[in-house]
């Protein structure tokens, strides 16, 4: 019972102090909230006090803003006035080309001057007098640039431009990137940059491409002029001679301008099938070279673009309006030239193999060329059906040759020699002419099988039907020599162990038909040594043997076997014939001591036999 009265008064004196704090917050937020409002009120009259101040201050702020906007205002108005003046003078008065760079700084001042009074409606009057002032310094700069670049460029002469070719008509890029066409550029670069950007009406991507391209074009003309010249004074130095003036003429575009228009053809010494192969006038060797120049100075004004200007648009554009001209000269005078070109297939070859080299680059630069003008697409057409006929018109000449001449000796004929060295020279080309009239290694069978059936119908021409056999021996050699090795084999590769193989065998049977010519000499031993006269008999078959032997000989003496191996076989085999039966004939006899005078009736022993026979075919026997 004590207990819970103990409890009951704790509980109680905790209530009392519960309610005692209760007043004393009470308390303290009452005075707090009279605090707020007092510090609200004052706040409302702070702010109903400084505003209008702020608004006054900042309303003083922006006027002083406006005058001293003003007064600069005032006060460039009045110095670009005084400086438009001046200006003005300078620019009427001054020669651009007296100091560049001063000249444009003034004009990018008066430049500045148009463009500030150009906010300005008030000064409409002297902004048209700045406007024209500005124009007659732009055509004045307009027409520095155009001085500038016809001043400073430099001609490639034919001999330098030649001299940047290799042996196959390419380019040398570090030589031609060490020649100088064009000097000042700094400062050509730098006006050429300012009008593009400062006048729209500048002029100054035709003007630069004008003057370069006439530039290229004076080169090309130079080379036209030193051909012209080159050919004139061979042609002069070979008039008493046909045949002087075909390989002078032929040589013409191979020795002008560094011995070198050999070039690339390795043709300079050949001779080729048919008159129109070996008169060679050059003038393709020439489109060639004229070709390859071209594309040389087109790499140096591309380079030269590059330093002019730095945006590639203005690059493309310049590039074009250079290159058209100089490349439609050259295309035009191919075109014409493969037009009256009639001299055989060796000229054609060249110049199909460089042009199908540079196809992509000329093809798209004469698509890119100005207004179309350059038909490079009709030229490469021309060009290949020209180089497809020529190979036909070899093929049909060799098969309807009407010529009646032929070497009296049976030697290689000139047909034969010539026919040889242009499937070589073609060999070179094999790719051009794979292009041009299918698979090379058909074409030169064709070939061969058209130089077989000449040689066949020259061998006709031939009253003696054993020189007819060493006609054929001689041209049928000659053709298995050259195509066994160089680059005639590598053509006929796939073929060339069968057209090898029937060679030899028709070299084997005209070699049986030429030793029929000693069969009266073989037929000697075959005649009875009758043993109840054999002294008469002795006699009379070394009487006959040496009437036929000299018969032989004699008439073969004018024989010409050119190959010294082929010679070699064929004295081998008369050895074989004659000799051997010979020595057991003259061992037989001999011994027998059928004549006192065995020297009268015996004129030939063996060996001096086999002297002889070694001397066959030998032209300074």
């Amino acid at each position: 019972m004590s207990s819970i009265n103990e409890k009951l008064q704790q509980d109680e004196e905790w209530l009392n102090s519960l309610q005692e704090h209760l007043k004393k917050s009470t308390s303290l937020t009452s005075n707090v909230s009279n605090m707020l409002e007092s510090f609200q009120q004052r706040l409302q009259r702070l702010d109903d006090t400084i505003s209008p101040l702020h608004e006054k201050s900042t309303r003083l702020q922006r006027k002083q803003q406006n005058v001293t906007k003003l007064l600069k205002t005032i006060d460039a108005t009045i110095q670009l006035f005084g400086r438009t003046a001046e200006l003005e003078n300078a620019i009427r008065d001054t020669n651009p080309s007296l100091d560049l760079q001063e000249y444009i700084e003034n004009m990018d001042a008066l430049y500045n001057a148009i463009v500030f009074f150009a906010s300005h409606p008030t000064y409409d009057n002297q902004r048209d007098n700045m406007k024209l002032t500005f124009e007659s310094g732009c055509t004045c700069l307009e027409k520095e640039i155009h001085n500038l670049v016809i001043t400073n460029s430099i001609m490639v002469a034919p001999t330098t431009i030649v001299e940047c070719l290799d042996e196959e008509f390419e380019i040398l890029s570090t030589r031609i990137r060490s020649l100088e066409t064009l000097k000042n550029i700094k400062n050509i670069s730098k006006l050429f940059d300012w009008l593009r950007k400062n006048y729209e009406m500048t002029r100054c991507s035709e003007t630069f491409a004008v003057v370069r391209s006439d530039n290229m074009l004076k080169t090309l003309n130079a080379l036209g002029e030193q051909h012209r010249d080159a050919n004139s004074s061979l042609n002069a130095s070979a008039a008493n001679s046909r045949k002087a003036s075909a390989v002078s003429t032929r040589a013409s575009s191979t020795v002008f301008l560094k011995q070198a228009f050999k070039k690339a053809t390795g043709r300079g010494t050949e001779k080729f099938a048919d008159k129109r192969d070996v008169v060679n006038d050059g003038s393709l060797d020439f489109v060639i070279l004229l070709f390859a120049s071209v594309l040389a100075l087109i790499q140096i004004e591309t380079e030269l673009t590059a330093k002019i200007s730095e945006e590639v648009t203005v690059q493309a554009q310049l590039q074009r309006l250079i290159f058209s001209r100089p490349l439609q000269l050259v295309v035009n005078s191919a075109y014409t030239t493969l037009e009256q070109y009639d001299q055989g297939v060796s000229g054609l070859l060249p110049l199909m193999k460089f042009l199908l080299r540079h196809n992509s680059q000329l093809l798209s630069l004469s698509q890119n060329a100005v207004n179309n003008i350059i038909s490079f697409e009709p030229l490469m057409q021309l060009a290949s059906s020209k180089t497809r006929s020529a190979i036909n018109e070899l093929c049909e000449r060799l098969s309807n040759d009407n010529d009646k001449f032929y070497p009296k000796d049976g030697n290689v004929h000139q047909v034969t020699a010539n026919t040889m060295h242009l499937l070589n020279h073609m060999a070179v080309f094999r790719n051009v002419v794979t292009e041009t009239s299918g698979p090379a290694d058909r074409v030169f069978e064709q070939i061969l099988g058209a130089l077989e059936g000449n040689i066949r119908s020259k061998s006709l021409l031939y009253q003696d039907e054993f020189l007819q056999a060493i006609f054929q021996l001689n041209n049928t050699n000659y053709v298995l020599t050259g195509i066994q090795e160089g680059p005639v084999a590598n053509v006929l590769r796939a073929r060339l162990n069968d057209l090898c193989a029937s060679y030899r065998q028709k070299l084997s049977d005209l070699l049986n038909r030429y030793l029929r010519s000693w069969n009266r000499v073989v037929a000697v031993f075959s005649m009875d040594l009758n043993e109840d006269d054999k002294i008469t008999a002795s006699k009379t078959i070394f009487a006959t043997f040496n009437r036929e032997f000299e018969a032989t000989i004699t008439h073969q003496k004018e024989y010409c076997v050119s190959d010294l191996k082929l010679g070699h076989i064929i004295r081998d085999r008369i050895k074989e014939l004659v000799v051997t039966p010979y020595a057991r004939l003259y061992s037989r006899c001999a011994q027998s001591a059928f004549s006192s005078n065995l020297e009268k009736h015996i004129r030939y022993t063996p060996e001096s036999l086999e002297m002889c026979i070694d001397r066959i075919f030998d032209a300074s026997a």
